[in-house]
């Protein structure tokens, strides 16, 4: 007679299969946790950027920071004007340190670079850029400005989104959670939005896109 304590060989096989079902059961939920954690800190990380942004009109005369202030140098984007913002005691102006503000970049981007994976809403200034202010803006709680952009290793331009770009482009969005895109208002509140939530909004797809026009009335999405 065998002692209580060995096992048989079946025994040791029903045990290791045991141990791989519950694994292979929990393994999606460990996978949801990751997912849902970098969804919950790349809301952090754009409320950190809509706070800069009422930073910034407070002390410039009320004007939402514009996509871009000169012809494409790294210190002319949105981000190195938030940057001052969010990260302070840099010099954002004649330097690089803003692309490594971890507040610009997205956890859910696995790429090292780029450095940056938002984008800003083309539509913060009209085709001449002349820019809006925050005054200006009818229903603000309901317009878009930040979210999680395109990704384009080679252009700064993937820091602007439009409206009539596609997803996962450099100039469109990205449903990167789980198929959902992280949104700031330009009152400074964050939303997720499901991909088909936000093919409401896209030109591409023919939908209304009044929540990224600020001279006009939002309607209802």
């Amino acid at each position: 007679m065998r002692k209580k304590e060995e096992f048989t060989l079946i025994e040791l096989l029903i045990v290791i299969a045991i141990i791989a079902i519950l694994a292979a059961m929990l393994l999606p939920v460990l996978n949801l946790g990751r997912v849902k954690a970098k969804t919950i800190n790349c809301t952090g990380n754009l409320k950190q950027q809509g706070t800069a942004l009422l930073g910034y009109a407070g002390d410039y005369a009320d004007y939402i920071v514009p996509t871009l202030t000169g012809t494409g140098y790294e210190n002319e984007w949105w981000t190195a004007k938030l940057a001052l913002y969010i990260e302070a005691g840099n010099d954002y102006s004649t330097t690089r340190h803003w692309k490594y503000a971890g507040s610009f970049h997205c956890p859910a981007v696995t790429l090292k670079k780029p450095y940056f994976s938002y984008a800003e809403n083309r539509m913060t200034e009209d085709m001449v850029h002349r820019w809006n202010k925050l005054t200006s803006v009818k229903s603000p709680s309901t317009k878009g400005v930040l979210l999680d952009g395109g990704i384009d290793n080679n252009s700064f331009w993937s820091l602007v989104f439009y409206s009539w770009s596609d997803f996962e482009t450099r100039d469109g969005p990205s449903a990167r959670h789980n198929n959902s895109t992280n949104i700031t208002f330009l009152d400074g509140h964050v939303e997720n939005w499901n991909k088909n939530k936000m093919k409401k909004v896209l030109t591409v797809y023919g939908s209304n896109w009044s929540m990224w026009n600020y001279t006009i009335s939002t309607k209802g999405i």
